[in-house]
């Protein structure tokens, strides 16, 4: 075969791959996890049940092909670089609660998971990589970006805080769709972190 038709059929292969793992987004954020099916998956891309399974061993391997790319999604605002702590809490914001309608299927999907995750031990250990990054990140952007240096139990606590923050009032909007809301909570949060990182708490 000649390297170049060998190409383009590996282009539109992956392609497909990515069509179905799309479609499989949109199933989960309308309907839930156990919706997904070879017949629906079929329905939404116009790729044959079988070839569906040429590209995907099994529906479960299509779920956690799912789980990479909402953690690339979610994982993507929390590692760029910001100037300061107000600009990057400001980001997560934005990236929580000003969401463009594509990527609200995304958010949907993820907590999809995380429910599912409380039941199903292998969704559970998934989930708590990704969060583990998560926090991670978190971490490291406070330890940067905070005005001054922070003892470990402190970061620590301000992580923990701060992904909580994100969980709750993301799952909130997701259910009531007020974004003004809660970014307007999430700002008031983002006043005070700011200002109690700002003081200095050492001894007189």
């Amino acid at each position: 075969m000649e390297p170049k038709v060998q190409d383009k059929r590996m282009e539109k292969g992956e392609q497909t791959r990515i069509r179905i793992l799309h479609a499989a987004i949109t199933i989960i954020s309308d309907h839930g996890i156990k919706e997904v099916s070879a017949a629906k998956l079929a329905q939404l891309t116009g790729v044959s049940k079988s070839n569906i399974f040429h590209h995907f061993k099994s529906i479960d391997e299509i779920l956690y092909g799912v789980l990479h790319i909402l953690f690339d999604e979610l994982l993507e605002p929390l590692a760029r670089e910001y100037r300061d702590l107000e600009q990057f809490l400001h980001q997560v914001g934005q990236s929580v609660f000003r969401v463009p309608e594509p990527y609200l299927k995304v958010f949907k999907a993820f907590f999809s998971f995380y429910h599912e995750g409380m039941f199903n031990p292998e969704y559970r250990e998934a989930l708590l990589s990704c969060t583990n990054k998560i926090t991670e990140l978190l971490h490291h952007q406070l330890n940067r970006l905070a005005p001054r240096p922070l003892d470990e139990k402190t970061l620590d606590s301000m992580t923990a805080l701060l992904f909580s923050l994100m969980d709750g009032m993301g799952l909130h909007y997701l259910l009531n769709g007020n974004g003004q809301l809660y970014e307007q909570a999430w700002q008031l949060q983002v006043s005070m972190l700011c200002r109690h990182l700002a003081e200095d708490d050492s001894p007189v």
